[in-house]
């Protein structure tokens, strides 16, 4: 709703961080919430953590 008055690309980017910090957020605590899942599972879990905090770094570029 809020792109309609602003449509910058700092504000564009602040959304995406907002999201991307929350699939961030909910991968750890999956993490952290399943210690017995599989080593592959907690693999592609941590590699998308990982993913996640290399696009948010990727994003500041734009604020």
């Amino acid at each position: 709703m809020s792109t309609i008055t602003d449509k910058s690309n700092s504000h564009i980017a602040e959304m995406l961080i907002t999201g991307t910090t929350m699939g961030i957020i909910k991968g750890r605590q999956l993490y952290n919430q399943y210690p017995d899942i599989s080593s592959s599972t907690r693999q592609t879990l941590d590699d998308f953590v990982q993913e996640q905090e290399h696009q948010v770094e990727k994003l500041k570029e734009w604020l």
